[in-house]
């Protein structure tokens, strides 16, 4: 489990950020800056909240992967979270997925390839369902990551 510490959150904009249609199986990757990081951070929870319910997966990396690269030494995975299905309260409003106590590696934030030396982080939104994420406000979706300082591990 993560040393207990000031946690960071990661929270992208529905506006700006995967506002792009998905196919079943497709992913869109994106880098996020962490500010002001300078220590080990463990991904310890990822919530979604999402226009469409949806099959989803959050993969993470240790660089910038905006293809499937030919040579595995070069992949960079780091881990993923999977969500099959999202929950509403009252039958209504936005589908709402969590995942907790997760211990994904610090070294998915890359210190690499951010100018201003920040670390990023890498991931992918990936749509397993056969259903189709649609484009923009029909398709929104909010990923939050939570990172933890720390040695992480479970």
């Amino acid at each position: 489990m993560a040393q207990p510490g000031r946690c960071v959150i990661i929270r992208t904009n529905a506006d700006t950020d995967f506002t792009a249609a998905l196919a079943q199986n497709a992913g869109l990757f994106d880098s996020f800056p962490l500010l002001g990081a300078g220590q080990t951070y463990w991904v310890e929870s990822v919530q979604i909240i999402s226009v469409q319910n949806l099959a989803w997966e959050l993969w993470f990396f240790d660089r910038e992967t905006p293809a499937i690269p030919s040579d595995p030494n070069d992949d960079g995975f780091r881990g993923v979270v999977t969500f099959t299905a999202g929950l509403q309260i009252g039958g209504a409003g936005f589908y709402h997925y969590s995942a907790n106590n997760l211990s994904i590696p610090g070294d998915c934030l890359d210190y690499r390839a951010h100018v201003d030396k920040y670390p990023l982080l890498h991931v992918a939104l990936v749509n397993r369902s056969a259903t189709g994420k649609n484009a923009d406000a029909t398709g929104a979706i909010v990923v939050q990551v939570a990172l933890n300082p720390g040695i992480g591990g479970s």
